[in-house]
């Protein structure tokens, strides 16, 4: 049963970091653009 609740819980981490990354990947270019002029 715990293994079952880590694997749930590691499973939405992976998840949200997923998500996440579509928000932030976008955000550090357009800062990165906004640097360099």
């Amino acid at each position: 049963m715990i293994a079952l609740s880590l694997s749930q819980t590691g499973l939405s981490l992976f998840k949200f970091v997923q998500t996440s990354e579509f928000f932030v990947l976008p955000s550090v270019f357009l800062v990165m653009s906004c640097s360099v002029q």
